[in-house]
């Protein structure tokens, strides 16, 4: 079962944090969990400056945005507590949010980090990155982002897509999938794309089978791989449906999402870093910038939400 005893939700009082804030007090009410809620208010670094440029007094300033935070907290802390969560909130000053809100996660032993994303895409997000993005390839406990303005979220989930690739790491996925999906009496989707190796087109009129998969197979292969990975994942089993497609991981994925239905995604990072990750992304933190619907990521070396039964129990289970 899930055991999820802390929900942190960071706000930047926009729109889009707030069109989020429902869904996460929905979640933590049923997930029995109690809210963060946590603002960061950047720090004013006069020492980054030109001397020639007359800032005000970094103290009066400071104290003036944390004043306002606060206020701007405690109208949100009624909202949540209206809707039934139990709430406790924090503002807190940092350089830059991301950091700021890891730390808090680590130090306060958080769950499960929901927050909005602005869903930005191209140079813009290139040049200003992504606070969502940031916290999402580095937080350790998973992470559930929710999409702003003009979304319609469902907060009690008919259709959880598990979007797995067969590695090590999917079989947590689909575990808590199950959990969820069992929580919320919905269906699971479990989903695997193959994809099909990128091959000039110059090689199309070659007779060498060694170069070009048998796709037909490989997706046969895929499926029996999928049932076996259902199967020892453990777990409640319920309402299932499994599916091998082939193409693109994001695009099938985003595709499969819209087409079927999906009220929340689950996906496993593997947690690149580095020159690898600016190159190449990650199939989770591009479905996280584009699904309509929540996504639910899962690092390869987080935390687990899901409660293992102790030795004992389990002999005392067994006898």
């Amino acid at each position: 079962m899930l055991r999820v005893k802390s929900i942190l939700f960071p706000t930047d009082f926009s729109p889009t944090s707030d069109a989020a804030l429902t869904p996460a007090c929905q979640w933590a009410r049923r997930l029995g969990a109690e809210l963060h809620l946590l603002h960061v208010v950047e720090s004013l670094r006069p020492e980054l400056y030109a001397a020639s440029i007359a800032l005000p007094d970094p103290s009066i300033v400071g104290a003036t945005l944390a004043g306002k935070a606060q206020q701007e907290l405690e109208t949100r802390e009624r909202l949540a507590r209206d809707r039934g969560a139990t709430v406790t909130s924090a503002s807190i000053e940092g350089v830059s949010a991301a950091p700021a809100i890891l730390d808090y996660a680590e130090s306060h032993d958080i769950d499960l980090v929901a927050m909005s994303t602005h869903g930005r895409r191209g140079l813009r997000r290139f040049l200003l990155g992504s606070v969502t993005e940031e916290v999402v390839q580095r937080s350790s406990a998973p992470v559930l982002t929710l999409r702003g303005e003009n979304s319609v979220f469902d907060a009690v989930p008919h259709r959880i897509l598990a979007a797995v690739d067969l590695s090590e790491h999917s079989s947590a996925a689909v575990a808590h999938a199950k959990e969820l999906a069992a929580l919320f009496h919905a269906e699971l989707q479990l989903l695997h794309v193959v994809v099909p190796p990128p091959l000039p087109v110059y090689y199309d009129g070659l007779a060498t089978p060694n170069i070009v998969p048998d796709l037909p197979q490989l997706t046969k292969e895929a499926g029996s791989a999928l049932e076996e990975l259902y199967a020892r994942s453990g777990g409640p089993s319920g309402p299932v449906s499994l599916h091998v497609v082939q193409g693109v991981a994001v695009a099938e994925i985003l595709r499969f999402a819209e087409v079927n239905s999906s009220d929340v995604v689950v996906v496993a990072s593997h947690g690149h870093t580095g020159v690898s990750h600016l190159l190449l992304g990650s199939v989770a933190e591009r479905v996280v910038r584009q699904s309509g619907s929540p996504v639910l990521t899962l690092k390869s070396f987080g935390k687990s939400l899901i409660l293992k039964a102790s030795a004992s129990a389990a002999r005392s289970v067994i006898a």
